[in-house]
């Protein structure tokens, strides 16, 4: 049985609030997205998320399966040590089911230390910047949470994007009333394995402009159809007119998500900064 800690503290000035929005339609013409954003020091942060439910739990270890017995060609090795020792002693499906059991017995149930929906932090001047990030291979909106949560403690508003390409440990989209599943792409390290990753960096810059202007749209006041569970409690009308979408919009990713926000850069006027963590590949 997992007991629930929440991750560190935000360390800036303000607590941080959140909230996530899908809208309607196919994964490749539709978005899903966390948005945090600082709120009053004196927030009380309760029913906080978990960073990785069962859901989580079993996409990131049949990711992390994936990933060991098919290792991609661009992915440097020198850091992960137990590599092939793990492959000489396991199989894919034992380690699996090894893994499983290890992480519910002796894992920590992670929180995230945001409030849902909390009252958003008064802005002065033209508005709180704004950091659209993108995940790497294997993650989702929620992996990176504290880079997330920490920058917006600090006064800024940080957008996490969650991928629907194929590379995240796995995600859905609603169309009408129909939810879909979609798992990790087993990408084979083949000839074909950059152009599967190039249309997948494609895709993906195409979630982080359309996420742009979602933004824009909530800071217009425009009224946007929200279908994520609980949306109900989702108020995106406290954003309005709160975000520096001219001066201050920025880009931000890691690994895989490095190479997405360089290619959305150049297709983007408003972007104003790029900052690539561990850049993964040079697509497009």
């Amino acid at each position: 049985m997992m007991f629930k800690t929440p991750l560190p503290a935000p360390a800036g000035p303000f607590q941080v609030g959140y909230v996530d929005i899908m809208t309607p339609g196919q994964a490749s013409t539709s978005s899903l997205l966390r948005i945090h954003y600082p709120t009053p020091a004196y927030t009380r942060v309760s029913k906080q998320p978990v960073w990785a439910g069962e859901n989580g739990q079993e996409g990131m270890l049949r990711f992390m399966q994936t990933m060991i017995w098919n290792w991609p060609s661009w992915a440097n090795t020198s850091e992960f040590q137990l590599l092939d020792l793990c492959k000489k002693v396991f199989t894919p499906a034992t380690f699996f089911s090894a893994f499983n059991i290890g992480w519910s017995l002796v894992a920590k149930r992670l929180t995230i230390p945001i409030a849902r929906s909390a009252p958003l932090e008064p802005h002065t001047g033209s508005g709180w910047p704004v950091v659209v990030f993108s995940h790497g291979i294997g993650c989702s909106r929620f992996t990176m949470s504290q880079l997330c949560y920490q920058l917006a403690s600090m006064g800024v508003v940080v957008v996490s994007v969650e991928h629907r390409d194929g590379s995240g440990f796995g995600t859905h989209f609603k169309d009408g009333e129909t939810i879909e599943e979609i798992p990790h792409l087993h990408v084979p390290v083949d000839g074909h394995e950059y152009e599967v990753r190039n249309r997948q960096v494609t895709h993906r810059c195409d979630e982080v402009l359309r996420a742009i202007d979602i933004l824009d749209k909530i800071n217009e006041g425009q009224t946007l159809s929200n279908v994520i569970a609980d949306h109900d409690h989702m108020d995106l009308s406290m954003l309005q007119s709160s975000m520096d979408l001219t001066n201050h919009l920025y880009l931000m990713g890691h690994s895989f998500g490095g190479a997405t926000v360089l290619l959305a850069s150049s297709m983007d006027t408003r972007v104003k900064a790029v900052l690539a963590l561990d850049q993964a590949g040079v697509y497009n």
